[in-house]
């Protein structure tokens, strides 16, 4: 089972439940390059991360590979505990994270392919600026009340902690948001998530 990854990227979010169902697994660190070959497009032809290599099968898709583990790692807890209404919450939060946060974070990191001119693309990535902080309100919101996204800790708490590291790189702060600072906090504890990290050299 191989992981191809960028480090930071949200494939961090699979390399750390991974990490998380104890499995034997290869980490393989992927360059922007690279995942524009014919090689690496045979395995996913959109040429991004996360890709999960089982066998003859690629995987991708962040909601994908999460439920694969789930399914075939049940020790990771993905979702977290039994309860069907925690593992509900965490799926609705996982996909917060996924299709509407991370979402309006490419509308700035690939700002040149959505739309064409400095000026349009700096517009752009303005607005996706104001709806990021609008997100983050809600989930600050939810996190003043629990300690985490569905109340326990789950997948949806990784790909948020992931999420909240590309604060700075787009020029934003989280010092309106004491309970996300909070949450940070308590994540950098969690172990497969440390090593995870320290695999990618991000710490």
């Amino acid at each position: 089972m191989k992981l191809y990854y960028l480090p930071g990227a949200c494939s961090l979010v699979q390399h750390t439940l991974l990490e998380w169902s104890k499995a034997g697994y290869e980490a393989i660190h992927i360059s922007r390059d690279a995942l524009k070959q014919p090689a690496y497009l045979k395995l996913n032809p959109l040429g991004s991360v996360p890709c999960l290599e089982v066998g003859d099968f690629a995987l991708t898709q962040n909601m994908a590979i999460a439920e694969f583990i789930h399914e075939t790692f049940p020790q990771a807890k993905v979702w977290g505990s039994g309860d069907k209404w925690v593992r509900a919450d965490a799926r609705r939060w996982f996909a917060f994270c996924n299709n509407d946060l991370h979402r309006h974070f490419g509308s700035i990191f690939g700002a040149a392919k959505c739309i064409d001119g400095p000026e349009a693309q700096q517009l752009l990535a303005k607005k996706a600026k104001t709806i990021i902080m609008k997100l983050l309100a809600i989930a600050e919101d939810r996190l003043k009340q629990y300690p985490y996204l569905a109340k326990e800790k789950t997948a949806a708490d990784v790909y948020l902690f992931v999420i909240l590291r590309w604060v700075a790189v787009v020029g934003l702060s989280l010092e309106r948001f004491p309970a996300l600072t909070a949450f940070m906090a308590r994540m950098q504890e969690d172990e497969g998530l440390n090593k995870a990290m320290k695999a990618e050299k991000l710490i």
